[in-house]
């Protein structure tokens, strides 16, 4: 398998739905998901469907955490700007919430990883819980490839292209009144690095 070493994403969580940077220290992720949306989409819909969704066309609850090959788009995302050339940005160690955005670092070569079907990985990794003896389960979805095998969804196509998009889906379920569900929270383990930003002021490359 020819898999990049490493995944980049750029998180601001503007509008505070994934409580970004309440949970940036505890070592835990969340989905949009977590906004209310139903867990159990996931397997009651063709997945080429819900992908379309994410790329294309928007999902308000999605399920996935999107995520690129090249560290420029990260930041493009977590600044919110379509050029960052001209913005200067570091690493923010003090313990407060003055920070612009989260660079989440994937390291893809440190995990057990399993191709199921074209561009699509099962990955297992260790729980970032000391206590807890059980994997972490995640998708991760080469969404270029993947695409490659239907005709049409020719704007998802251009944009995953565009930011060489992967797409990693938490499989982790949980027990609700209803039945069991899918978790909007990903366990980030020792596989996901998380690194608060600052944007310090413009002038400056990257």
């Amino acid at each position: 398998m020819n898999l990049p070493t490493i995944l980049y994403r750029g998180d601001s969580d503007s509008s505070g739905i994934r409580l970004l940077k309440d949970n940036v220290n505890k070592n835990q992720l969340f989905t949009n998901l977590i906004n209310g949306g139903q867990g159990r989409e996931i397997i009651e819909k063709p997945i080429i469907e819900l992908i379309n969704k994410h790329v294309n066309v928007g999902w308000h609850y999605t399920h996935f955490l999107s995520f690129s090959e090249e560290i420029e788009v990260a930041y493009k995302y977590g600044l919110g700007k379509n050029n960052v050339n001209n913005y200067f940005c570091e690493e923010y160690f003090k313990d407060d919430r003055n920070w612009t955005f989260a660079l989440i670092e994937m390291f893809v070569k440190e995990i057990e990883i399993t191709e199921l079907s074209k561009g699509v990985f099962h990955c297992k990794y260790d729980s970032s819980l000391l206590v807890s003896d059980k994997k972490c389960n995640i998708l991760l979805l080469d969404v270029c490839r993947y695409l490659e095998q239907f005709n049409g969804f020719d704007l998802s196509k251009h944009n995953s292209k565009r930011d060489k998009e992967w797409l990693v889906f938490p499989a982790q379920t949980v027990k609700l009144k209803t039945g069991n569900e899918f978790s909007a929270r990903l366990d980030t383990g020792n596989i996901f690095r998380i690194k608060r930003i600052a944007e310090i002021t413009s002038g400056n490359n990257l």
